[in-house]
């Protein structure tokens, strides 16, 4: 019975995971102008009541590097709300944008706009 439930597990664990998506190769469009390019968006365009997603952005220039991760849910045409996290899940900065406001709440300064 062990051997049963530790095979599951590890097999589980083996299939569990999925690897990450490109969202495009870099330099996939280059040969397009952008009408062909605002075609091919139109073409696949879809109707989604909403969206939400993550997202890990690294920054870097001469001076410092920066790696963030980004939760975002977009509810169409009513709201955008995204958090902001330089790492081990601590909140940096999370936002609400509607058609009319953009709200700011700053957890690191303990500030809101």
């Amino acid at each position: 019975m062990k051997r049963l439930t530790l095979f599951l597990c590890v097999l589980f664990i083996a299939f569990s995971c999925r690897s990450k998506k490109n969202l495009a190769a870099i330099g996939a469009y280059d040969s397009m102008n952008m009408e062909q390019i605002i075609d091919l968006l139109n073409e696949r365009k879809s109707n989604w009541p909403s969206y939400s997603g993550k997202i890990h952005i690294h920054y870097e220039d001469k001076y410092s590097t920066l790696n963030v991760s980004a939760r975002f849910k977009i509810l169409r045409d009513k709201a955008i709300w995204v958090s902001i996290s330089p790492g081990l899940g601590i909140e940096a900065v999370r936002a609400l944008i509607t058609p009319d406001s953009l709200k700011l709440l700053n957890r690191i300064e303990k500030t809101y706009y």
